[in-house]
């Protein structure tokens, strides 16, 4: 074998052992990135799991039940429904008191209720699902937004009705119910009687029955518990 045979191929060696260096470097580094990502994702996704998630299902339940009333009751029907994805881009902005204040509602939605004379009913609700996960500052401080948008009127604007009704939903049970009610009147303070019957909370299960969630006596209003629906709450 001649010696320069031999160092080409040394030469040749030498550049696959580096290729195979800097393969391994790279493999390395798309394999660390890779789990780098997949860890980020991980942590986002249990940090949704715990409060983003189980709040965006139990929203879409109610908002389902609503899509669904038609078929139970032929003369009720869903005629405008506005998620809080698009509420987050266009909130219902205002001033009061010299206060810049933006609302975000979890859902704005309008139930037509045509009644036995023909004439058509509109209901115009602002939802508010709770997932049983806080009463703190974040929650009172939304109270306090609400109160004054119907204060100052701001939801003719953002929404173009008249009248609106705030509705409280949860499937965390009666007692989760009426404790967002003590919440809520402590927040409105001596405005309670005046929104008394504006606000509006229930308890329900997971995938509510849409007749009974919105035709049938199970929402309490602040002040009251004998339990109303929204047409009796209305007519």
């Amino acid at each position: 074998m001649s010696l320069a045979w031999c160092k080409c191929r040394d030469k040749v060696y030498h550049k696959m052992s580096t290729a195979l260096a800097e393969t391994e470097k790279t493999t390395i580094l798309w394999a660390t990135l890779f789990l780098l990502t997949a860890c980020s994702a991980v942590l986002y996704l249990s940090r949704c799991s715990w409060y983003g998630i189980p709040h965006l299902i139990g929203l879409n339940d109610v908002l389902i039940s609503a899509m669904l009333l038609h078929r139970v009751a032929p003369l009720c029907s869903l005629t405008m429904l506005i998620h809080d994805r698009e509420l987050k881009r266009q909130p219902c902005r205002f001033v009061w008191h010299g206060k810049h204040l933006a609302v975000v509602p979890d859902a704005f939605l309008v139930i037509q209720v045509i009644l036995t004379d023909g004439r058509k009913l509109d209901i115009a609700v602002l939802i508010e699902h709770d997932n049983g996960n806080e009463f703190g500052e974040r929650f009172r401080n939304k109270l306090h937004a609400i109160h004054a948008m119907l204060q100052a009127e701001a939801y003719k604007e953002r929404f173009g009705v008249e009248y609106v009704t705030v509705a409280f939903t949860t499937f965390k049970g009666p007692k989760r119910c009426d404790r967002m009610r003590e919440v809520a009147c402590e927040v409105l303070g001596n405005d309670v009687n005046t929104y008394a019957q504006v606000f509006l909370f229930t308890a329900q299960t997971p995938a509510p029955d849409p007749k009974h969630l919105w035709l049938g006596p199970c929402w309490y209003s602040l002040l009251s518990d004998q339990p109303v629906s929204f047409r009796e709450k209305e007519v």
